[in-house]
C-alpha cells in the first residue's frame, strides 16, 4: 500500500532526511526541488534538509559522485492553511437534560471544559447535566497536516427548583393518618403538583396510608424537580400464628400468636368463642379470628385455621355374617384413611375368643350384633358393627336313659341334653321313692352318688322342659346305671 501523505501547516518547516547504504568515495546526497538532476532546481547537499513550502512541493534526492549517480527518490510535502473553527452549544438548559456541542471547519477536534471534560468527538454530548456543567468550553479544530484554530462557547445550566417534602408516619400499622407537607424558600418556583393527587393544590396532604409520595415543582424558566418522601408505619402487631391441629374431632387444638410490633401490654380477643390471650386453647377444628390491640390502641387482625387430624372410620365388610351351628368365624376390617391402630375392643365379650385381639374367633351362642371399637395412636376412636347370624338346630330336650359313673372319663355323669331350652327341671328317685337328685341347670349333672356314696339303679326320673319356640317337653322313665 502507498505510504500516508505528509504535509505541514503553512509557515512551518519540515526536516527531510535520507538514509541507506554507505556512500562511495567522493559521493554525496544531492537534493532537488520539482525535478531531479536539473542544476536550476538544486537545493542542497547532505543527508537532510529543512523545507518550508507555501504550496504542495515535490522534493528529490540522489547520491552523486564523479563516476556514479543513483536513481532519484522523491517525496511530496503538502501544505495546509489554518482552519476557521466554528463551535456552538444548546445553551440554557435545565438540570437532567443534555448539553449538545457542535463544531466545524477542520478534520479532527479536541474539546475541553469544566469538570475535566474532554472529548475527541466532533459533536459531543453530555447527558443528565447538573448546574456544575455550566462554564466555558474550548474546541481545537485541527486540519490534516496540523493547522489549528480554537473556538470557545459558554454553556449555561439553570438551577432546578429547590423544595422539601416532610412526612409524618402512620401511627398504627395499616392506618391512614400519615401526612406529607411541601415547603420551599425558592422564589423562582411558580407551580407545583402532587404526583399521586394531581388535582390537590394544597401544600399538605393528610389521611395518608404508608407509602411513597412525590411532588413536581416548576420554576420561572421551565425547569422542574421531583422530590419523593416515604410515609412510614410501625411494624405489624402480629408477626405470625402457629397452629396446633385438633385431633379426633375433639376440641384439643390451639393457636399461638407471636406479637412483635406496637407497645406492650397486648390485649387479644378470639372469635368465635370470645376467648382472650395470646394462646387459644381447647379449640375445635375451624377458623378463628384474633384481634390484637396494643397499649397505644393500635389493632391488628389475623385468621388462623385449626385442621382436624387423626380422625378415621372403622369399616367391617360385609356387615352380616352367617355361622353354621358350632362353626367358628373370623372378621375382616380396615380403616379409612389407613392409620396405626393401638387398641381393639370386641363386644359382647362372650361372643369372641379375645376382646382385645385384632382377629379373635367369633363364636356367639345365638344370632346377635357384634361391635368393634378401634383406637388409633392419636387417641381417636371409631366403631363399626356386624350382625352375626347363628344357624341353630330345632329346639329339643331329652334325658339319656343310661350312664356309667366308673371314673373312666366317658359318660361318667348324667346331664340333661338339648338345644334352645328356656328352662327345665329333672328329679331322680331311688326304688323306695326317695328323691336322690334335682337340677334345673345343664351344668349341674348327677354323678351316680347319694350322700357321697355310689348307688346302683335303676333310677326313676321326671323331666319337664320349656323350649324357645314355646314347646314343652314332659317325660318320665327309668335310668340304668352301668358300673
Amino acid at each position: 500500500s502507498s505510504p500516508p501523505p505528509i504535509g505541514i501547516c503553512i509557515g512551518d518547516s519540515l526536516e527531510l532526511s535520507v538514509g541507506g547504504g554507505a556512500l562511495g568515495i567522493d559521493a554525496a546526497w544531492i537534493w532537488y526541488q520539482d525535478t531531479c538532476g536539473e542544476t536550476d532546481n538544486f537545493l542542497a547537499e547532505g543527508s537532510s534538509i529543512w523545507v518550508s513550502p507555501t504550496v504542495a512541493t515535490s522534493y528529490f534526492v540522489r547520491a552523486e559522485s564523479v563516476n556514479c549517480i543513483t536513481r532519484c527518490q522523491s517525496v511530496t510535502v503538502n501544505v495546509d492553511y489554518p482552519p476557521t473553527a466554528v463551535a456552538s452549544v444548546n445553551d440554557s438548559i435545565c438540570p437532567g437534560e443534555s448539553l449538545e456541542f457542535f463544531a466545524d471547519g477542520a478534520l479532527t477536534y479536541e474539546w475541553s471544559g469544566p469538570n475535566e471534560f474532554e472529548s475527541l468527538v466532533q459533536n459531543p454530548l453530555i447527558d443528565s447535566v447538573t448546574v456544575a456543567a455550566s462554564g466555558d468550553y474550548q474546541v481545537i479544530a485541527i486540519t490534516q497536516f496540523g493547522c489549528r484554530d480554537t473556538a470557545e462557547v459558554n454553556a449555561f445550566v439553570f438551577d432546578s427548583p429547590q423544595f422539601q417534602l416532610s412526612a409524618t408516619a402512620v401511627s398504627c400499622f395499616g392506618g391512614s393518618d400519615g401526612s406529607v407537607s411541601f415547603s420551599t424558600t425558592d422564589s423562582t418556583i411558580i407551580d407545583y403538583q402532587w404526583v399521586e393527587f394531581p388535582n390537590d393544590s394544597s401544600t399538605a396532604l393528610s389521611d395518608l396510608s404508608a407509602g411513597n409520595y412525590s411532588a413536581i415543582a416548576t420554576n420561572a424558566v421551565g425547569c422542574q424537580s421531583l422530590v419523593s418522601v416515604e410515609v412510614t408505619q410501625p411494624k405489624r402487631l402480629i408477626d405470625s400464628l402457629y397452629v396446633f391441629p385438633a385431633y379426633c374431632d375433639r376440641p384439643n387444638g390451639g393457636i399461638q400468636v407471636y406479637a412483635s410490633g406496637g407497645t406492650e401490654p397486648y390485649n387479644a380477643l378470639w372469635t368465635p368463642g370470645d376467648m382472650v390471650g395470646l394462646f387459644l386453647s381447647d379449640a375445635a377444628t375451624g377458623s378463628y379470628t384474633i384481634v390484637l390491640t396494643d397499649a397505644e390502641g393500635c389493632t391488628d387482625t389475623s385468621v388462623g385455621y385449626i385442621p382436624n387430624l387423626g380422625q378415621f372410620t372403622a369399616v367391617i365388610e360385609p356387615d352380616t355374617m352367617i355361622l353354621e351351628y358350632l362353626a367358628i368365624g373370623t372378621i375382616d376390617f380396615y380403616t379409612t384413611p389407613e392409620v396405626s391402630v393401638d387398641v381393639h375392643n370386641w363386644a359382647p365379650p362372650e361372643a369372641v375368643s379375645c376382646v382385645n385381639c385384632p382377629n379373635p374367633d367369633i363364636n356367639p351362642a345365638e344370632s346377635q350384633m357384634l361391635y368393634l371399637t378401634l383406637s388409633s395412636d392419636r387417641g381417636c376412636f371409631s366403631q363399626d358393627s356386624i350382625y352375626v347370624v347363628r344357624l341353630l338346630p330345632d329346639p329339643a330336650a331329652f334325658v339319656p336313659n343310661r350312664f356309667s359313673p366308673n371314673g373312666d372319663g366317658l359318660n361318667d355323669q348324667l346331664c340333661v341334653e338339648g338345644f334352645r331350652m328356656l328352662s327345665f327341671n329333672i328329679q331322680l328317685f331311688d326304688r323306695t321313692g326317695a328323691k336322690v337328685f334335682e337340677s334345673n341347670d345343664t351344668d349341674n349333672c348327677w354323678d351316680g352318688r347319694k350322700n357321697g356314696e355310689p348307688i346302683n339303679g335303676p333310677m326313676l326320673y321326671t323331666f319337664e322342659a320349656v323350649l324357645e319356640e314355646g314347646q314343652t317337653v314332659t317325660e318320665t322313665g327309668q335310668i340304668v346305671i352301668l358300673r
